[in-house]
Formats: structure tokens, C-alpha cells, sequence
């Protein structure tokens, strides 16, 4: 049997309210985003990697570090999933947020191994990971139910908002961590979150650090 074409779809955009151009801030002499790039990269399960953005710049910044990117609505993110996953012949998708730089590989394949029959897959449904490992999957007949389905401003800006609020129209799974780390925030919603990422940076020297390597080196500083 084929295996399902499984496609990666990051989100991207510069008009941040809270912290503006931070897919873009240095870390390293890298822009964030393409540092989060090169970590989805090294998925096992995923056969293509896309950027999806409004904007100009991160469609250059994202042919740059070697994906393909979808310019699309500012507004109607679910849109561009949808489009994007079309275009590149998604069975399955994967959508990740360009604010979580140090998302993990093997985090990315557990959770697409999760999915088998359900609808949705997620280690956001029960948070027991770090925020900023945060990953969703779903068939692309999921996605394209998503889109069909979309009646309010939240679902078409949030892409996945109609399977936490309705949950009953879903079979929804959730890939948990064997221990909670929920305590731990990866995510760059702030300007002084980026202080963090680029320690991690500094100390990962170049090299490619697992989840758990970087929770550990996290838990002794």
C-alpha cells in the first residue's frame, strides 16, 4: 500500500500584533522561520515542506532555505491551507505555526503516526508537550471539510477552531507526551521570549538537538 503523501504546511506572516516581523528576528545570522524550517525538514514522515503567507518577503525567505512557499489572504488563513494543500497533492497535512522555532522532528512524526483512522490528530487537544512543539494533522479530506464547513471569522483565521468547538462532527486524537512538560513555553508570542530560543541556539552550536535533549539541557540551566 502507498503511503499517504504527507505534507507539512507552516504559517507565516509579519503583521504580528504583539510582536511584528518576528518570523523574520535573527537567531544566529538565520531568520527564525527558516531555523524552524530546517527542523521540520528532518521529518521522516513528511514529503514536502510549504510555507504559507501573505507576504513577499517570507515567500523569498522561505525559496531561500529550499521550500516552496503559497502566497495567499492575510485574513482567510484556512484559504490558504486549503490552496496549499491542494497544490501540492496532500493526502495528509500537518499545520505548524512559524513562531515555534524549535519544533521537533520526531514530535512532528509522532503525532502523524497518531492520526491512522481519526479525523484530526493533535498534542494540543491535551497539552502535555512544551508550547512551541504544537502540531496538528489531518487528512486533507479533513481540511477540505474545514473549509467547507467555515461560518465565522475565528474558523477561517484559527484553520482548526470548528474541531476544539465542535467536537462531536470529529474524531479527534490526542498524542501525548509520557510525562507533562506543559509547563515549559517554546513559543514566540513576545519579544522577550526570543532570549530563550536563542540560548538554546547557542548552546545546540550549529547541531541538530532533539526535544528531549533540549527539555533536559532546559531543565538544568
Amino acid at each position: 500500500m502507498t503511503r499517504p503523501r504527507v505534507v507539512a504546511i507552516i504559517q507565516a506572516r509579519l503583521g504580528s500584533q504583539r510582536f511584528p516581523r518576528k518570523v523574520v528576528a535573527d537567531i544566529h545570522g538565520q531568520p527564525m522561520l527558516a531555523r524552524m524550517i530546517g527542523r521540520v525538514c528532518r521529518s521522516e514522515m513528511v514529503h514536502q515542506v510549504v510555507v504559507a503567507t501573505p507576504d513577499d518577503e517570507i515567500v523569498r525567505l522561505a525559496g531561500d532555505a529550499g521550500v516552496w512557499a503559497m502566497k495567499g489572504s492575510e485574513e482567510d488563513v484556512l484559504g490558504r491551507y486549503y490552496r496549499a494543500a491542494r497544490d501540492c497533492n496532500a493526502d495528509v497535512v500537518v499545520r505548524l505555526t512559524g513562531d515555534c522555532p524549535l519544533i521537533d522532528a520526531e514530535v512532528i512524526d509522532g503525532a502523524v503516526g497518531a492520526l491512522k483512522t481519526a479525523d484530526f490528530a493533535s498534542n494540543a487537544l491535551v497539552r502535555t508537550f512544551p508550547r512551541g512543539l504544537d502540531v496538528e494533522v489531518m487528512w486533507a479530506d479533513t481540511l477540505s471539510r474545514l473549509h467547507r464547513l467555515a461560518e465565522t471569522a475565528e474558523e477561517i483565521e484559527h484553520v482548526t477552531w470548528r474541531v476544539y468547538k465542535r467536537p462531536w462532527e470529529f474524531v479527534a486524537v490526542s498524542y501525548e507526551d509520557i510525562e507533562n512538560n506543559s509547563r515549559h513555553n517554546w513559543c514566540v508570542d513576545e519579544p522577550e521570549e526570543l532570549a530563550f530560543i536563542r540560548d538554546a541556539y547557542a548552546w545546540m552550536d550549529g547541531t541538530y538537538k532533539s526535544y528531549a535533549e533540549i527539555l533536559k539541557w532546559s531543565n538544568q540551566r
